[in-house]
């Protein structure tokens, strides 16, 4: 190759660079979405200098000076904080760091090389959080790590137990855990540049891989979701999402693919209520690559016909982070969007979803450096949602950006509860309810035809069985108050739990999260989340159980062999009563 004509595409890349640099710094810096100005290399822009819209402040800290691949949030120790969890780089650890002081604790060690992702669940049902992430490219390169709660120590790592789950057929990238075939039991979906696989859980702890095999799934990228509402999560590839036939058929290669729309071969996607209509909506970036931010719109609510394609940002340069969770608290879903080590700017953005449709976007650059599979969870217990991650290669540092929203006071204070009793059902299905079974004045609970009488005080002193009990089932409590906007909860129920007269919505995480949470009302259009108990939960109601005249909550928790949480409110007994 001459030397010239070296020359001339040297001088075209960087023109490349330049013209996509400019899209994104038109869109995330001067945070205008609609008739935006290409700038071109003549008109040179600092991203933080120009930025027209402060938006939030977010606030970065350094967790630990050095990384690894994985990065994954939830609260690994039971005390209601979301810890981090951070997978190394050949030959090191995967460690969490304990909330709030971020002290790090071993969980294990690879036989390779922990990589790019990973996931929180309860794997085990016992109440607590275990660890699934890849190890590798070869064998048996899916593991998990079984969390020693309830009765051991997370801080020893010796007490971790590795566990081998299935082979991948590569590197493995996109942990995704869901109850993909209603037996109770956390599945889990995961993929290779060629092939995503389900490896179903069985009732003794041994799993069954299946592949998908339906359509082209790209090459790098996963989502999941109930796209058509039948209670069976769905799989998201590229440009198209994958029919769950539910039950055993999950089990078997049944599942069928319906078209979306465009998208990149490399891609992150997420499945969430982008316009509020209470439809799952679709959206969209490349992760490798340089394409448009979109989301996918459903039409006449039907997944299996025409979706339209709506734009959030143009021409966004190699997004490896795309997060959406209610960053303002004002009920809508919105962004995190972070470019990876190998973009040309390496940003860091907050995109806000102004008109709460979908259809009006502000964005705000809130960091540089990059970020490679950034988490939103709220870090601080403040109500607000923090972000998480690092960036990719050279183990850079482990940053958290830490939102300085400042949500309003509730009337009473929704973080001071506590678990009072934990009542094992015995039974493998049941439907939560509460009832004076008695006639003693106070509200018992159920699970079926089973009660357990409350025997008052402070909810701790027992439970015993109702003997010859009659169990009125009521209604089934809906959600009927706000929406939630993150895609990794599922509402349960609603009541107003802080006596504003606005309705607050018990949800369950449905994912890595996991544990129960408020959704708390707190007028003026803003609301925060609040998290309130560990594990996996399928429903919950809102009682006043210890008549003290706040609502308590009974909770019913996943798993083979459910259990029912009764969690006491403090609010009233501390700040009503002194």
């Amino acid at each position: 190759m001459s030397i010239e004509v070296l020359q001339m595409l040297l001088s075209t890349l960087e023109r490349r660079r330049r013209h996509y640099a400019a899209w994104w710094t038109c869109l995330l810096a001067m945070a205008v979405i609609v008739g935006c100005t290409k700038f071109t290399a003549s008109e040179p822009v600092s991203l933080l200098s120009a930025a027209l819209w402060d938006g939030l402040e977010f606030r970065m800290q350094v967790v630990d000076d050095r990384s690894g691949d994985v990065k994954i949030v939830g609260d690994i120790d039971g005390d209601g904080l979301f810890d981090l969890v951070i997978g190394g780089e050949v030959k090191e650890a995967l460690v969490w760091y304990r909330a709030p002081g971020w002290r790090p604790y071993l969980i294990g060690r690879p036989k390779n090389q922990f990589t790019t992702d990973g996931a929180l669940g309860d794997i085990d049902s016992d109440g607590d959080l275990d660890i699934i992430v890849p190890d590798g490219p070869e064998g048996a390169n899916l593991v998990g790590f079984q969390n020693p709660l309830p009765s051991g120590d997370p801080t020893d790592g010796a007490q971790w137990l590795r566990r081998e789950i299935g082979e991948i057929g590569g590197w493995g990238k996109d942990v995704k855990l869901a109850d993909f075939d209603g037996d109770r039991r956390l599945d889990i979906a995961t993929r290779s540049q060629d092939s995503v696989i389900i490896f179903f859980q069985n009732a003794d702890g041994s799993w069954m891989g299946r592949p998908l095999t339906s359509r082209d799934i790209g090459q790098e990228g996963l989502g999941i979701g109930d796209i058509d509402a039948d209670g069976m999560q769905d799989i998201v590839v590229s440009g198209a999402w994958v029919k769950n036939p539910g039950y055993a058929q999950a089990r078997v290669d049944k599942w069928r693919s319906y078209s979306i729309g465009p998208a990149p071969e490399n891609f992150k996607t997420v499945v969430a209520d982008i316009d509020q209509d209470g439809q799952p909506d679709v959206v969209y970036s490349s992760s490798e690559d340089v394409a448009d931010i979109v989301w996918y719109k459903a039409q006449d609510g039907n997944p299996r016909g025409y979706w339209k394609s709506n734009k959030i940002l143009p021409l966004v340069e190699k997004a490896h982070t795309l997060a959406v969770g209610d960053l303002d608290g004002d009920g809508d879903p919105d962004l995190i969007v972070g470019q990876m080590h190998t973009s040309s700017d390496q940003l860091i953005a907050a995109v806000y979803n102004i008109d709460g449709r979908g259809e009006m976007w502000r964005g705000q650059v809130i960091g540089q450096g990059g970020v490679h599979n950034g988490v939103l969870a709220d870090l601080d217990a403040d109500g607000d949602l923090d972000v998480y991650g690092s960036n990719w290669v050279t183990n850079p540092p482990v940053h958290i950006w830490i939102n300085a929203l400042d949500l309003p006071r509730d009337r009473l204070p929704l973080d001071r509860w506590e678990l009072a009793a934990s009542i094992e059902t015995g039974q493998q299905t049941c439907t939560l309810s509460t009832d004076d079974v008695d006639g003693d004045g106070v509200t018992d609970v159920a699970c079926g035809a089973l009660a357990w009488r409350n025997t008052g005080g402070d909810l701790a002193g027992g439970w015993p069985r109702a003997v010859n009990a009659r169990v009125k089932n009521s209604a089934k409590e809906e959600a009927n108050g706000p929406r939630l906007v993150s895609p990794d909860l599922a509402p349960l129920s609603a009541a107003d739990l802080n006596s504003d007269n606005a309705p607050d919505v018990i949800a369950a995480g449905t994912t890595g999260l996991g544990g129960l949470y408020i959704l708390a009302d707190h007028g003026n259009g803003r609301r925060g989340l609040q998290h309130i108990s560990s594990g996996s939960f399928v429903a919950a109601r809102a009682v006043d159980l210890d008549v003290d005249g706040d609502l308590d909550i009974v909770a019913l928790t996943n798993g083979e062999f459910p259990s029912l949480f009764i969690l006491r409110n403090l609010a009233i007994s501390r700040d009503r009563r002194g």
